[in-house]
């Protein structure tokens, strides 16, 4: 029985010692040295990339009255050649559903 409560006393004292080791401070200084390294966890990286120069507008190149080398309307070009891609990618979906016994 006296072996029975040595091990209890042994553990309980044990364990309390982890404990304390392991807590975590409760002083003002320890407080505001954790809030300080979440701050600088939270801060944005400095940037240190090169210094870009100032803002300029738009380019009067580019947009909806946008002329091409040929005096065609940009904005219509591409779209007509997005257009373009777009069919000829459902045109080879046609054939391959056609070759493999599907309808459409």
């Amino acid at each position: 029985m006296a072996f029975l409560v040595f091990a209890v006393v042994a553990s309980a004292v044990g364990i309390a010692a982890v404990l304390m080791h392991n807590r975590r401070p409760t002083t003002m200084q320890s407080s505001i040295g954790n809030f300080e390294r979440g701050l600088r966890a939270l801060a944005p990286v400095p940037e240190t990339g090169p210094e870009i120069g100032p803002e300029v507008g738009p380019d009067p190149e580019v947009g909806p009255d946008a002329r091409g080398e040929d005096g065609r309307d940009v904005e219509r070009v591409v779209d007509r050649e997005i257009e373009d891609e777009i069919e000829a990618g459902a045109a080879d979906a046609r054939q391959r559903d056609q070759g493999a016994g599907r309808t459409g």
